[in-house]
């Protein structure tokens, strides 16, 4: 049965927080402890981080080195190829996107997308802020053949925010993932210096308990419930 692959958006150039995707998380750089996270979905054969060929990235490129994972750098600019190049390096039939400052993503989710997916029920699952899930657990699974068939498209949002058409184009088989908890107004993305600053402890004192923490850990601690 052909595979599923996981492929991460990595890029050193932030605006708010510049090389935040290397800053230090429970003894690691964010991006590998995301890695470590999301190799645990068992429905992932692979894991590729796509980056780009600029020398700011380099960075990047040597981290994936050092811990034997897939890099493909390419447009800066063009994020869509980027990603549907990285997916290409495997033989699979489901991509899944996700990006590198989002450290609190539990494997289960990924599972369930992946799942809908696998299952015929859809060309395209995601978890997204608009549908209950906080912002920094948003996933998205798709049929390589339904991402492919977007590459002619010469709409800039689609070259900026890669699954656009997937989400937008009504003749594609859409699911969209609810969660069962209640996650309340938590956010969970590290995108600027005070995120940062208020997440990453969160993040080591989850990570000490159980590296693997899921949905229901964060749960608990949206709902300050975390001793």
């Amino acid at each position: 049965m052909p595979g599923a692959v996981g492929v991460i958006q990595a890029r050193m150039g932030s605006s708010r927080l510049p090389g935040k995707v290397l800053l230090p998380l429970a003894g690691a750089p964010m991006l590998q402890r995301l890695i470590e996270r999301v190799t645990r979905a068992r429905s992932l054969d692979a894991v590729v981080v796509a980056t780009s060929v600029e020398p700011s990235d380099d960075a990047i490129m040597q981290l994936c080195q050092v811990l034997g994972v897939t890099c493909h750098r390419g447009s800066e600019t063009d994020v869509f190829t980027r990603v549907l190049d990285a997916a290409a390096r495997c033989t699979s039939d489901i991509v899944v996107r996700m990006t590198g400052d989002n450290p609190f993503l539990p494997p289960e989710l990924i599972d369930e997308a992946v799942g809908e997916v696998r299952a015929g029920n859809a060309d395209y699952c995601a978890a997204l802020p608009e549908s209950g899930y906080p912002a920094g657990l948003t996933v998205e699974a798709m049929r390589y053949d339904a991402l492919a068939a977007c590459a002619a498209s010469d709409d800039p949002m689609v070259r900026e925010h890669v699954t656009w058409s997937l989400r937008h184009d009504e003749s594609i088989r859409r699911r969209t993932l609810r969660p069962g908890l209640s996650l309340g107004q938590a956010e969970f993305t590290i995108d600027t210096p005070a995120d940062f600053a208020r997440l990453a402890p969160i993040f080591e004192r989850l990570y000490a308990k159980n590296p693997a923490f899921g949905l229901d850990a964060l749960d608990l601690m949206a709902r300050g419930q975390i001793d």
